[in-house]
């Protein structure tokens, strides 16, 4: 991507990626920066999806001595941040972004991916490969999270995440993922079922304090599933069958 076509957000992240710095567009004001008014939030706070494209997958050179990186704070991300079947040369670090489309990680693979304290519709990393850590931390996810059949060697974090639409269907859809680290959905606020059937987790599955609301039918699916760890369910709540 030539740098000239880049707005001036998009040239501050461009300048930062080959030292793995920041690029930091929130305003400082509480009111100003809550995700619920990022329809507002105007030029100079948006970046183009096919901008983080182009970094992650290597249109900017790294700097010698130097570990290159997508790190954003509080910006809009317009179009779709589309990578199936890529291979990522960095990591992936938003916090307090705002994702106009889905992220589509299909069969990519991956370094450490963290989208934390941010909003988005979806994420689909079904298939991906995954070295490093999963990340949603306090994120926003208005539809599903797909991680069928994904690979991570590392762990996910799902802790205080809030996913699904709330109409009864799924939340969280990772049948027969495989990690070799632990699944941390302590908090998890799942407006829709969890789909873990015939997972494969070397570590520990922590539900502490999560609520899941499913259908009548099902809420948890657990079945087939190998753990490695435990399986920690202290104050968690659950609308529907939990199938073990």
């Amino acid at each position: 991507m030539p740098v000239p076509d880049l707005s001036e957000p998009e040239r501050l992240l461009w300048a930062a990626f080959p030292r793995g710095a920041w690029a930091d567009l929130r305003a400082g004001d509480p009111a100003d920066d809550d995700l619920e008014s990022a329809g507002r939030w105007g030029p100079s706070r948006t970046i183009r999806a096919e901008v983080i494209t182009a970094l992650l997958l290597g249109a900017c050179a790294a700097e010698p001595g130097l570990s290159p990186a997508v790190r954003l704070r509080g910006a809009r991300i317009t179009g779709r941040l589309d990578l199936m079947g890529a291979t990522l040369s960095c990591p992936l670090v938003c916090e307090y972004c705002h994702f106009d489309g889905e992220p589509r990680f299909v069969e990519s693979s991956a370094k450490t991916v963290r989208i934390v304290a941010s909003r988005l519709p979806g994420f689909n990393g079904t298939r991906m490969r995954l070295d490093g850590i999963l990340n949603f931390w306090s994120s926003v996810v208005d539809s599903v999270i797909r991680l069928d059949q994904a690979k991570v060697a590392g762990q996910v974090c799902l802790r205080e995440v809030t996913a699904g639409a709330g109409t009864g269907e799924v939340a969280l859809a990772a049948d027969g993922l495989a990690i070799d680290g632990d699944v941390d959905c302590v908090g998890l606020i799942a407006r829709g079922m969890v789909g873990l059937e015939g997972a494969q987790v070397g570590g520990t599955i922590d539900l502490t304090s999560a609520r899941i609301t499913g259908s009548r039918e099902r809420a948890i699916r657990l079945s087939n599933a190998v753990i490695g760890g435990r399986l920690l369910c202290d104050g968690m709540s659950a609308e529907g069958e939990v199938g073990l």
